[in-house]
């Protein structure tokens, strides 16, 4: 995981950087020591699961926002002026104000990078495609559990909602666009 996705995280950082483009950042976790915050499936506590009494235990990898736990790791932590959004469901567009936010910054591509791809970044990403928002999700820089459900997720995601390239490509493409640059 970090061989691959921590360097071109911090090669799409860099090249953002550079050339002036936002960078916002989504973090999951409970605002509340007691995780009622968070929305029931995240807390092992769907309806139907608790009827069966066979809770997820998504919680056991869930740390309170603050806590060291939380923190974005040092290699890719925030610039100052770089927006931190924390969620407390699965898809950022769910549980913040993350639409707003956007809209209000006129923004209306998206670059999504992230862990887990099946999980997180493609329920995010899924929601901005509904939302009107085009989305490209970097395949070398997300990860999942295994290959084989981030490359089904990343195909799933290509054939309705958005794009899929790599961090080169997507360097690429955003240098002609935008008169970027040249960097990483």
């Amino acid at each position: 995981l970090s061989s691959l996705v921590m360097p071109n995280h911090i090669r799409l950082l860099d090249f953002f950087r550079k050339n002036g483009l936002r960078i916002i950042y989504v973090t999951v976790g409970p605002q509340l020591p007691d995780m009622t915050d968070m929305v029931p499936l995240s807390r092992g506590e769907s309806a139907a699961e608790r009827q069966r009494g066979r809770g997820r235990k998504y919680a056991r990898w869930m740390a309170p926002a603050g806590s060291f736990e939380h923190r974005i790791l040092e290699d890719i932590k925030p610039m100052p002026g770089e927006l931190v959004i924390n969620k407390t469901s699965y898809g950022a567009f769910n549980s913040t104000s993350i639409d707003q936010t956007l809209r209000n910054m006129g923004i209306d591509f998206l670059v999504i990078t992230g862990v887990a791809t099946h999980a997180c970044v493609e329920t995010t990403a899924r929601d901005a495609a509904d939302r009107g928002y085009r989305c490209v999700m970097v395949d070398d820089a997300t990860a999942t559990f295994t290959k084989y459900l981030h490359d089904a997720t990343l195909r799933a995601f290509a054939t309705l909602f958005g794009r899929v390239a790599n961090t080169e490509d997507v360097c690429t493409e955003l240098r002609q666009k935008v008169g970027a640059v040249a960097g990483p």
